[in-house]
């Protein structure tokens, strides 16, 4: 139930700040001379559905000063006043400290109860007519009230690369904000043999400095907020994120704040404690890794360039083929077919030339191949059909192979009984055979190298 609630929080939060965004539009119109009847009613619906959503959910304070808000629209709007200069700018006092009210509710963070008094009691005035009387205490109402600093843990889901989010791009947009301290939190990072490099392992603390309003921050994480834990915290300019949050704000739902302590100095100070598990990262640094890693945008281009190496690699293999005609020549020669080897007769003689033919140029091809790399030089398609060329002749040797061998090649392992044992190419021809049937497949199935050579050589 609790999960559920706080879904419907969230929603009415979300809303609500975007009414309050329409409702100064609309009052800053008014302000400018504009004398529209829909305005007001657009002002009174944005006030009216706040205060239904604050009442529902027994956000009493928010409630109780949009009531009065709505009673002195719906007395404009009904003609039953005409509308003055001090009642607009009361209105507009009012969605400020409706905005800290939000605030309050949503994040904990205390609007400042005699901004709160002093602009419901200027409304009231404003309906009872003794407007000013009540103007003294408009000043109250703006008091700036955006913290010096604030605290933010992130974390990201682990599929959060999934949705082509990036944690360092939202980190170096964060920076243009004001100065920023990170420290990375690794406690999710395991060990080499199951990284996996397709999901995200790092958690953040961040630490951004400056009068920056919160609403700058939430936008900043605008596209990831359903792929990560968000917790966004006021904090005093020394703090930052390698202090943790006081014992009175932690929750347990705010996972961040253990970790953010253990970068603290004292923490790092003491000899016997445990080690830490979070490094502070300059934000340079985190650039120099983007630098190793590449630009942002970029990924298909690296993809492809690493494909054609990894292409580049399989077909490297081509040289082995030359022990597999080797295996041919000694098993046709061993074989023999009408009273004479199997190699002088012209049927296999020709098969195999041929075969040998086009080992040398594929060999010559990977030549190419490799000096485009060396060069760093777009190798093209070639890449694509060194891959193929290598998968169809891997397949044509080992099966040449097997009918060099005969019958025999069917033997697997030594002979049972005995001291005869088969020549040591028959398991290796025959199990060769079977298992090159997979070289269609991996390094990029041949389909895949043909549709790749029909876009490279279309311009597609």
């Amino acid at each position: 139930m609790s999960m559920d609630l706080q879904r419907f929080h969230a929603t009415f939060f979300e809303e609500s700040r975007e009414g309050l965004d329409a409702m100064e539009a609309g009052l800053l119109a008014l302000e400018s001379g504009q004398q529209d009847a829909e305005i007001i009613n657009s002002v009174f619906r944005a006030a009216h559905s706040i205060k239904g959503g604050a009442g529902t959910f027994g956000f009493d304070a928010i409630a109780g000063l949009t009531h009065v808000l709505e009673t002195l629209l719906d007395e404009l709007r009904a003609g039953k006043r005409a509308l003055e200069g001090h009642a607009v700018d009361a209105m507009l006092s009012s969605v400020d400290v409706l905005r800290a009210l939000l605030r309050e509710a949503e994040h904990g963070q205390a609007a400042d109860p005699a901004a709160v008094a002093a602009v419901k009691a200027r409304l009231e005035a404003v309906l009872s007519g003794q407007a000013a009387a009540a103007a003294p205490a408009a000043p109250a109402a703006k008091v700036d009230d955006t913290p010096e600093a604030w605290q933010i843990g992130f974390t990201p889901a682990p599929s959060l690369f999934m949705s082509g989010n990036d944690p360092l791009r939202i980190i170096r947009e964060l920076e243009h904000l004001g100065s920023l301290q990170v420290a990375a939190r690794m406690e999710r990072l395991p060990g080499f043999a199951q990284l996996d490099p397709l999901e995200a392992h790092l958690a953040w603390d961040l630490g951004l400095v400056g009068k920056v309003p919160r609403s700058k921050i939430e936008d900043t994480f605008a596209w990831v907020l359903d792929d990560c834990e968000l917790d966004i915290r006021p904090a005093a300019p020394p703090s930052l994120a390698t202090q943790a949050p006081t014992a009175s704000a932690a929750t347990p739902s705010t996972p961040v704040a253990a970790p953010a302590a253990a970068t603290t100095p004292a923490a790092s100070g003491g000899g016997g404690q445990e080690a830490e598990t979070s490094i502070r990262v300059s934000v340079d640094k985190v650039d120099a890794l983007i630098n190793l890693v590449g630009e942002e945008g970029k990924g298909w281009g690296y993809g492809k360039v690493l494909l054609d190496r990894e292409r580049m690699v399989s077909a490297a293999t081509a040289i082995f083929l030359t022990q597999t005609i080797r295996g041919i020549r000694d098993a046709a020669t061993r074989r023999r077919v009408g009273g004479r080897p199997l190699i002088e007769t012209p049927g296999f003689a020709a098969k195999l030339a041929q075969f040998e033919i086009e080992v040398i140029a594929l060999q010559t091809m990977v030549l190419r191949l490799m000096d485009d790399a060396a060069r760093g030089a777009d190798s093209g398609p070639r890449g694509s059909m060194v891959k193929l060329r290598w998968s169809q002749l891997t397949q044509a040797g080992t099966a040449l192979w097997v009918e060099a061998l005969g019958p025999e090649a069917a033997h697997f392992a030594q002979l049972d009984g005995g001291d005869a044992v088969p020549p040591a190419d028959m398991p290796y021809a025959m199990q060769g055979a079977l298992y090159s049937r997979v070289t269609s497949i991996y390094g990029g199935s041949s389909e895949i190298q043909h549709n790749i050579i029909a876009r490279r050589a279309l311009g597609l």
